[in-house]
């Protein structure tokens, strides 16, 4: 009974010394706080793009991957989003279209309803069902509580000067400003920024790669057309068409961009744009082409070739006058931006299509919007998108 005792002893002892060594190992161990079992706190130094580098703390996951970074959007504010951005809503449609365009999975909501043929809406139905959740553009004011209520990761906004307004609104939901249109010649760095914001860089490079390869031939084109041999164009908007926009204007860069000459010497509204003109001033410019374009009533087109006054006009004895193609996205104008990319092909083949021969527009047209309307557009659609928007002449 004694040895009993005393092996009893001795065994507690041993237990109780491995206890106090397993105790004190632990001590070397760094201490770190678990959220919901998944995340860690912990402090490191993370790379912030816009090239700067801060010390910061961020949530990790347990797998190491940090839930959060640190950018410097282009309003020169730093701001914390998501590493995994899942739902994107927007405060304009030139923002709202180009999420699409890259990463239409990430779209929670349209600023405004895309528009659509009969019969055709050149859409998926995952896409066209999106809620309409409007936006702060033109002439719209947006309601921060419908975006609130489908909690976004993340609220982009191309007006610099409005972020931190539409911040303050919306609280704890990341802000950043990305100025996604500026110029035809900066929407590559644009595109690219957005592709990295939303993680989907390859697709971006994709973007990047059909609008160089259209600027391209618009330079191979225009190479052999003398500055005196320019089409001249007059943009017909408003109601009877009887608005117009400036050459330099952002609302007629199409047609800058692609070697046409913009008769209108007129005001260059900022923002909306559009300053009105007299039937007068337009028989006296007497236009090659004729484009029909934003808040034109959708008869325009048959009015212009059936009035006796726009008879005048040397583009509608010439039966050169155009609506701009229009579905799900503008590709002239309303909004300017990158849905205009596709209009390039369309805009060099109505100006000079004699030059265009080689141009197969169809194919171009069809590689756009499998790869960035994700949509197949058959024959009978690209019939219908194209009606009265291709040469007649």
């Amino acid at each position: 009974m004694k040895i009993n005792k005393i092996a009893a002893v001795l065994f507690t002892l041993v237990i109780s010394a491995s206890l106090l060594f397993s105790l004190a190992g632990c001590k070397e161990v760094q201490t770190t706080t678990v959220t919901n079992a998944t995340t860690k706190t912990t402090t490191q130094t993370t790379t912030v793009t816009d090239i700067s580098t801060v010390t910061e703390t961020t949530t990790e996951t347990v797998s190491g991957q940090p839930a959060t970074r640190t950018i410097v959007d282009d309003a020169g504010r730093t701001v914390v989003i998501p590493t995994t951005i899942n739902k994107v809503l927007c405060c304009g449609p030139v923002e709202c279209i180009l999420t699409y365009m890259l990463a239409p999975e990430k779209l929670g909501g349209w600023c405004f309803l895309p528009n659509s043929t009969e019969g055709a809406d050149y859409f998926d139905t995952q896409y066209a069902n999106l809620p309409v959740v409007g936006g702060w553009y033109g002439k719209s004011t947006g309601n921060y509580e419908t975006f609130i209520s489908l909690e976004p990761d993340l609220i982009l906004a191309s007006d610099a000067a409005t972020v931190e307004e539409r911040q303050n609104k919306f609280g704890s939901i990341p802000v950043v400003s990305i100025n996604v249109f500026d110029t035809y010649d900066t929407m590559p760095e644009s595109i690219l920024k957005m592709g990295e914001l939303l993680g989907v860089e390859e697709h971006a490079q994709n973007l990047v790669d059909y609008y160089t390869e259209a600027v391209n031939y618009v330079t191979s084109v225009m190479a052999d057309i003398a500055e005196g041999d320019k089409v001249t164009v007059y943009y017909a908007e408003g109601d009877g068409g009887l608005s117009t926009d400036p050459s330099g204007s952002q609302h007629t860069e199409l047609i800058d961009f692609c070697g046409g000459s913009n008769v209108a010497v007129v005001e260059d509204q900022t923002g909306y744009g559009m300053t009105s003109v007299s039937m007068e001033q337009i028989l006296l410019w007497n236009p090659d082409i004729i484009i029909i374009g934003r808040a034109a009533d959708a008869t325009l087109y048959n009015q212009i070739l059936s009035d006796p006054i726009w008879a005048n006009l040397q583009a509608v004895q010439d039966g050169r006058v155009y609506l701009r193609p229009n579905n799900p996205f503008s590709w002239f104008d309303g909004p300017a931006g990158m849905n205009e990319i596709v209009g390039i092909y369309w805009m060099i083949q109505t100006l000079y299509p004699e030059q265009c021969a080689d141009l197969d527009l169809k194919t171009k047209v069809q590689e756009f919007y499998l790869d960035f309307y994700h949509y197949t557009l058959t024959d009978a659609d690209y019939d219908a998108l194209m009606a009265n928007t291709i040469n007649t002449a």
